[in-house]
């Protein structure tokens, strides 16, 4: 679950959402993101294996 929070005439509304909505959402308005810190560490990839996989393919396809 994620949520967005938009603030608008002193007002506050939360709105929770699904990840890829909210993420949707927020990049369409240009708004800030924020993550905690624990979801960035879980759901994050390092460079090193992403370089990995991309040489992994590439061997696959030669095949």
């Amino acid at each position: 679950m994620a949520r967005i929070i938009i603030e608008s005439g002193g007002n506050e509304v939360k709105i929770d959402g699904r990840p890829s909505d909210i993420v949707a959402l927020t990049m369409r308005a240009g708004a800030d993101m924020y993550v905690a810190e624990d979801v960035m560490k879980e759901a994050s990839i390092k460079k090193s294996e992403l370089l990995k996989e991309s040489e992994e393919d590439l061997e696959e396809g030669a095949k």
